[in-house]
């Protein structure tokens, strides 16, 4: 029985669309996380080399969960405190049906621990 669960998890899942979003723990947001690369790290190295060498900061850029931080903020307004954001690994479809529902303007939130 472990072999056919196996087996079906390796091939609906992972064979097929797998996917690493980040969420929010604050917010419980899917689609508000957004990545941001440090042009300052990049500058004067060729397209390869910063695209190689690419420093993502992952940040929440929703106004509630930026409020609810401590006061940390860098110079672009965001917050500079970005640990609550966390890779999870889900079905592309599911970040699908959360575009879906946002288009829709209903909210999907996840509690994540």
């Amino acid at each position: 029985s472990h072999g056919a669960a196996f087996c079906l998890h390796d091939r609906l899942f992972n064979c097929s669309d797998r996917h690493v979003a980040h969420v929010c723990r604050r917010c419980g947001d899917l689609l508000s996380p957004c990545t941001e690369r440090s042009s300052i790290l990049s500058a004067g190295q060729s397209v390869v080399d910063a695209q190689h060498n690419a420093k993502l900061r992952v940040y929440c850029k929703n106004a509630g969960c930026i409020a609810a931080a401590s006061g940390s903020f860098d110079g672009s307004g965001n917050n500079a405190d970005d640990d609550h954001v966390e890779p999870i690994v889900l079905p592309y479809v599911y970040r699908y049906l959360a575009n879906e529902l946002a288009a829709m303007n209903i909210k999907m939130k996840m509690d994540v621990q």
